[in-house]
């Protein structure tokens, strides 16, 4: 059976509903990623998929017990379930000079951490072995949901359990600093640092016994669905953000949440957690879309998505260099920025949109850049270079 067979398609009488348990955390990553699986956005054949969102913790222990057909998965935790499970060749998790992060409610270094107790998502999470790696022993973990890390660093403990330190993922690497906590390292970039190559997280995995057709099947129903998800990234995104944890929320402010993400499920995510913080200080703790129009304009982000740093840039490559061609360095050197900063967090973005050009000679603006700060584009002078590299 080819994937085309599948094209408007689902169980026939004579063919056999094939039921597909699903696990993946309530992570904005993840529930992008299976989108258009739990929408029914893309035909399946026989298979019937059901999904259940729990911690990456609980979906390694529950992995080890061969309960789910279909699961993200540690690479940790891999290494004790390759007789077990086939690794889905999409929907990694990759940190690229970013990654777990330790934190702290005042500010250490990570020498003073290696013999004090340090909350963890668990023991079988990437992040877990990858702080082992860097402290070069073993260390005393304590296992904190990890959507509760936060909170016990900043208390200084866990039921009882003295904390020092937490090993935070998800969300957490976004918002720690809201509780007034302090980075120790990051992890990925410590990686990134050791090895040259970005940090592997997690995986899918697809167990075995299911046969490698059916194994294959499901891999490319996958991939369709991370497809999915990338060509209806507004969809997907308000689907995603319908898993931030013990929010009230309506349907038009996701909308409006996600129309300022960059298409990023991280970026909502985050944006979503200065949403509810409005909400809970200025409001009845109820999102609706006037609450997060306000929230975001509170923060800075424009309809367009654009923060007080992506302004700056296009009114400094504008107004200082006259629209440019002007380097990514001297830019950087204009806003007292690193030039990783603008080429990694700004640049991508402006790109996509059509705000700026990277040419031969720098950047460029462009005129939809004029246009969003309200200034009058000159005309291009004859000799310019706005081809791309």
């Amino acid at each position: 059976m080819k994937m085309s067979d599948f094209a408007g398609s689902s169980p026939s009488s004579e063919e056999k509903s094939v039921r597909i348990r699903v696990g993946h955390s309530p992570d904005p990553d993840d529930s992008f990623m299976f989108y258009a699986l739990a929408r029914g956005k893309i035909p399946t054949g026989p298979y019937r998929f059901e999904h259940a969102l729990v911690d990456i913790e609980t979906l390694n222990r529950r992995a080890l017990a061969g309960e789910l057909e279909l699961t993200a998965l540690s690479l940790h935790a891999y290494a004790y379930l390759a007789d077990r499970y086939l690794l889905c060749t999409c929907g990694a998790s990759m940190g690229d000079d970013y990654g777990p992060m330790v934190v702290t409610a005042t500010p250490r270094k990570l020498d003073e951490l290696r013999d004090q107790p340090i909350a963890v998502p668990g023991t079988l999470t990437t992040a877990y072995l990858t702080l082992r790696l860097c402290l070069g022993r073993d260390f005393s973990a304590v296992v904190v949901p990890f959507d509760q890390i936060l909170d016990a660093v900043a208390a200084g403990e866990y039921q009882g359990q003295s904390v020092a330190a937490g090993l935070v993922i998800h969300e957490g690497q976004l918002t720690y600093g809201q509780q007034g906590l302090h980075l120790v390292i990051d992890l990925g970039r410590w990686w990134m640092e050791q090895t040259g190559l970005p940090l592997p997280l997690g995986a899918n995995g697809v167990r075995r016994d299911l046969g490698l057709e059916a194994a294959r099947q499901i891999n490319r129903l996958l991939k369709e669905s991370i497809a999915y998800g990338l060509a209806h990234r507004d969809e997907a995104l308000a689907y995603a953000l319908q898993f931030g944890r013990g929010l009230d929320v309506d349907k038009a402010a996701l909308e409006e949440i996600s129309k300022c993400s960059r298409g990023t499920p991280r970026i909502a995510n985050r944006l979503l957690k200065r949403v509810r913080d409005y909400a809970q200080t200025m409001g009845n703790g109820r999102i609706d879309h006037g609450c997060a129009v306000k929230a975001l304009a509170m923060e800075g982000i424009d309809a367009q998505g654009l923060d007080a740093l992506d302004r700056k840039y296009l009114t400094t490559l504008i107004k200082q260099y006259n629209g440019g061609p002007a380097g990514a360095e001297a830019i950087a050197a204009s806003l007292n920025e690193e030039p990783d900063t603008l080429v990694d967090m700004v640049e991508p973005f402006m790109l996509k949109i059509g705000f700026i050009s990277r040419t031969s000679k720098g950047r460029v603006a462009n005129p939809p850049a004029y246009a969003h700060l309200g200034l009058k584009c000159p005309r291009r002078r004859a000799g310019d270079d706005a081809s791309l590299f």
